[in-house]
């Protein structure tokens, strides 16, 4: 399996990398958002939006990504990458009262029928680095929610009907110690 980890200019990036490596069979390349060729991408199975700073661009190089792979290929957005999933599809972001860098909360599943929360506890603790997160307001139909945080923040969303899906919290911070059986579940299919 060829998976693609678009590289946000993120910090956390790979330990991402670190993580998908202890599962066999795959072969990883990360791509800087700075140097994407989209003629490349055509040759991934898989695609990973990392996290990153600030909000997505609304004409980025993501919003491009899904406009000529959303159809075709899976795809895991994971804090930004989340964040930019949710926007193509419609929803709103806004800013958070409370910013949470290196905070660890409950994260409640609200639909464990999802396959990245395959034996994953109905209740788990999860690594948060963010200062926005998604709108309940202006959730787009396209999405169903998956889970959600200990203070109601949408956490987590699949797609209805496309390999698509999202989380607003690290699944590689040591804070997250089922993050690893989190990414294994998107990856298995």
């Amino acid at each position: 399996m060829n998976i693609l980890l678009l590289d946000n200019r993120d910090s956390f990036t790979y330990n991402i990398v670190n993580l998908i490596r202890k599962f066999n069979n795959h072969n990883l390349e990360v791509i800087s958002v700075d140097d994407i060729n989209f003629q490349k991408i055509a040759v991934f199975d898989k695609i990973i939006f990392s996290p990153g700073p600030e909000t997505p661009e609304p004409e980025g190089v993501m919003k491009n990504i899904l406009d000529k792979y959303a159809r075709s290929k899976s795809i895991f957005g994971i804090c930004l990458g989340y964040q930019a999933i949710a926007q193509y599809y419609g929803a709103k972001l806004y800013n958070i009262e409370t910013v949470c860098h290196g905070i660890q909360k409950y994260i409640y599943v609200k639909n464990p029928t999802d396959r990245i929360f395959s034996g994953i506890p109905p209740v788990f603790k999860a690594g948060l680095y963010h200062s926005w997160a998604v709108s309940s307001k202006s959730f787009p139909p396209e999405l169903r929610i998956s889970a959600r945080s200990s203070d109601n923040i949408i956490m987590a969303f699949s797609h209805v009907s496309l390999d698509i899906c999202g989380v607003q919290f690290h699944p590689e911070s040591y804070m997250t110690p089922s993050g690893k059986q989190i990414l294994y579940n998107w990856l298995k299919e």
